[in-house]
């Protein structure tokens, strides 16, 4: 078995996820190979956005004069849970819009007072959502090989992802990106079968997107998913071992 990656990865971290997913394949004999390598990818995504890096979302909101996150106690469910609160219009929000509109040679000036103050609650709006888009560039993979092989990844869609749909920028999503990744489900190739899984979560009109968003973080959070994913295999495969050598009386 071999990894292939368009960008560097630690090689100690590669090596020991292909021992580890050929210790596996090998003892999943009830299972064919195609559905091991799809299920291996499905976690490997969950668990390379769950290890990506995000914005604060506390300092985020500060820097907007967004109120902080709130949390609420349900009788219901026994729970704290996040209350929702809407964007909000602040002069600070309002200050780095504007520089930002003349820095691309817009004046903010062509708004009038209520497109100006519905356009500042969508940019905080947007921006508070950004916090996990690099994050969020695993989904699709995930969303489309979970169709494949029904079964869970051991963390949930909202812990790993930060979010359950591929894009919640609301009006900015139509417009704003392409699919944010995709994946191909394992497949006979010349050299053997394969699965693809990719992250796309880059900015087309952010020049530094790649350099100091996902193609910086992006590999840390792959070794580290890689390396969880290693361990979760090579720690199932010596349970089993153990639980067979019980069985047959050793």
């Amino acid at each position: 078995m071999q990894l292939a990656s368009n960008v560097t990865l630690n090689q100690r971290d590669v090596d020991e996820f292909i021992r580890a997913l050929e210790g596996y394949a090998n003892y999943r004999k009830t299972k064919t190979y195609h559905y091991i390598i799809n299920r291996v990818a499905k976690d490997v995504a969950a668990w390379a956005a769950h290890y990506t890096h995000r914005a604060s979302d506390t300092a985020l909101r500060a820097m907007l004069g967004q109120p902080a996150v709130q949390m609420k106690f349900s009788k219901r469910t026994g729970t704290m849970r996040r209350v929702k609160s809407r964007a909000r219009h602040t002069n600070d929000a309002a200050a780095i819009l504007a520089a930002r509109l003349w820095k691309a040679g817009v004046s903010p000036r062509v708004y009038d007072s209520a497109q100006w103050h519905t356009k500042v609650k969508m940019f905080v709006g947007r921006t508070l959502a950004s916090i996990n888009f690099m994050r969020s560039g695993w989904l699709p993979a995930f969303k489309r090989l979970q169709q494949v092989v029904h079964v869970s990844s051991g963390i949930s869609v909202k812990a790993a992802f930060g979010r359950s749909k591929e894009d919640e920028r609301g009006i900015y999503a139509k417009h704003a990106y392409g699919p944010l990744g995709e994946a191909i489900p394992a497949r006979e190739m010349p050299y053997g079968l394969a699965v693809e899984i990719a992250n796309e979560s880059v900015n087309p009109r952010n020049t530094t997107s790649w350099s100091g968003g996902l193609g910086k973080y992006g590999p840390i959070g792959l070794e580290q998913a890689l390396s969880k994913k290693a361990v979760d295999m090579a720690t199932w495969v010596e349970e089993q071992m153990d639980k067979d050598a019980k069985e047959g009386g050793f």
